[in-house]
């Protein structure tokens, strides 16, 4: 079954985008939803990828990454068909 808690496409985390760098980068991450397929009752998993690596100079660059998520969360349906409200 799964979980009914409503999925986050847009995340927080660091990156290794800049491995020379201690401690990587701040990044808003993106994935689709997951996927049942009803007739197997498998589900697929998408890959989630950097969609926006925060710049140096940033005073709060968790916080901004945040925000930035946030904002693309509450605009998923924009951009994902399966965020798009069922009628």
């Amino acid at each position: 079954m799964l979980d009914e808690t409503p999925h986050k496409y847009f995340t927080t985390s660091r990156t290794n985008a800049r491995p020379h760098k201690e401690g990587g980068k701040i990044a808003v991450h993106f994935a689709e939803a997951p996927k049942r397929n009803p007739e197997t009752g498998l589900t697929s998993y998408s890959m989630i990828w950097p969609g926006l690596l925060v710049v140096d100079g940033i005073t709060d660059p968790e916080g901004f990454a945040q925000t930035v998520a946030d904002i693309l969360n509450e605009n998923a349906h924009r951009f994902f068909d399966s965020a798009k409200p069922k009628t």
